[in-house]
């Protein structure tokens, strides 16, 4: 049973960058950073297969914004965590490569920024390779500093996992919010 489920983690991630990169609102660092805690010699799997589901859903989201962009952008509304001075700002901000590359740091979801320059002409092949690589560059950050903190404090945190996954979450969410409020 435990040998599936090794295998099964890594999937469950990039399923879950795939949707936050189309519809989900909470990044897969949420469950990237506990995953490489727990399987630490598996992190290597961990993190390519998020940036394998976050490249797909983001091709999948472009896709689908070329073909209907105003019926995308009407559906936006529903995901929490997206607002219209977010659209507003990455109009401003678009044509900067910087800003593209950091776009994983801004607090503004991926799906605000492929609509945006999909709708604004942006050269979408240099646009796309910029932001894949800003992506790849937080989520390999995020790997390395959970396996920084899987050697330090590694085996009391899967010992009490019970005790620090809600803590976890509570924070996180609680980071997300300030981010996105104050973006």
């Amino acid at each position: 049973m435990r040998k599936h489920f090794s295998y099964a983690l890594p999937a469950i991630i990039g399923i879950w960058a795939f949707l936050e990169a189309t519809v989900f609102f909470i990044m897969p660092d949420f469950l990237l950073c506990p995953a490489v805690i727990a399987r630490p010699k598996q992190s290597r799997d961990i993190l390519l297969m998020t940036v394998i589901g976050s490249v797909l859903g983001m091709t999948a989201l472009a896709a689908v914004c070329f073909a209907c962009p105003g019926e995308i952008r009407r559906l936006f509304v529903y995901i929490p965590f997206t607002s219209d001075a977010m659209f507003e700002k990455v109009i401003l901000e678009i044509n900067s490569s910087f800003s593209v590359f950091f776009q994983p740091f801004s607090g503004i979801p991926v799906k605000v920024w492929i609509w945006t320059a999909i709708i604004s002409k942006t050269n979408f092949f240099s646009f796309f390779t910029v932001i894949i690589l800003g992506r790849v560059f937080r989520f390999l950050m995020v790997t390395l500093m959970s396996l920084g903190i899987e050697k330090i404090v590694g085996k009391p945190l899967r010992n009490y996992a019970v005790l620090f996954l809600p803590l976890y979450a509570i924070a996180f969410f609680i980071g997300l919010w300030y981010v996105s409020y104050y973006s």
